[in-house]
């Protein structure tokens, strides 16, 4: 059983991928590959020297993520350039991670933000969204991050309404309570989850 997870920014993803480990599910984070696979790939590095602002590296030339976050953020144009270096590079090992861990275990979950976006729905057994009021979504980024609630802002603005993944989700998560709830209810849908039959 493969499903994907995901959600809007500051709803809460990778809390409900920690929980599911938990509850002993395998994860990948998607996210995460895609830092490496940025970091670590000089053909991509040597793209974004070429083809956006210098001051995105610093004086040793390492990439400086929260100035290109707030580059890209901040221009969809630079986003959907960059969604389209990194994404077959990203997707590549996506895909072997997913095959590694789907042998070893019953069920994997990719916690991914930009599925939909990325067009790659299709290849999961089933999509959970979790979702959280956009008031308590920028507290949390605030919190986190520390951004201003402009950039904030500009980085919800640029993921598909939150409100459309809710509609395309097979589950929905809504995590607007203690971590108590939050706990009781992917515990409460995990066996739902594993009751569907895999494609």
């Amino acid at each position: 059983m493969l499903i994907g997870v995901t959600g809007g920014i500051g709803s809460g993803t990778s809390t409900v991928c920690k929980i599911l480990q938990s509850l002993g599910v395998v994860i990948i984070d998607a996210d995460q590959i895609g830092k490496e696979v940025v970091e670590n790939n000089p053909e991509i590095l040597g793209q974004l020297k070429s083809h956006f602002d210098p001051t995105i590296f610093d004086h040793e030339g390492k990439l400086k993520r929260q100035e290109l976050g707030d580059l890209i953020f901040a221009d969809p144009g630079k986003k959907k350039n960059l969604d389209w270096l990194v994404f077959p590079f990203l997707k590549k090992e996506l895909d072997r991670q997913v095959a590694v861990a789907l042998k070893k275990s019953k069920m994997v979950a990719v916690d991914a933000a930009l599925i939909y976006e990325w067009g790659i729905e299709g290849q999961f057994d089933g999509i959970l969204v979790v979702t959280a009021p956009i008031e308590e979504r920028i507290r949390r980024i605030m919190r986190r991050d520390h951004l201003t609630r402009q950039r904030i802002l500009d980085r919800i603005g640029s993921q598909l309404p939150l409100e459309e993944k809710v509609g395309r989700a097979d589950w929905v998560i809504e995590n607007n309570g203690t971590p108590e709830e939050l706990t009781a209810k992917v515990t409460a849908i995990v066996p739902k989850i594993l009751a569907v039959p895999m494609k």
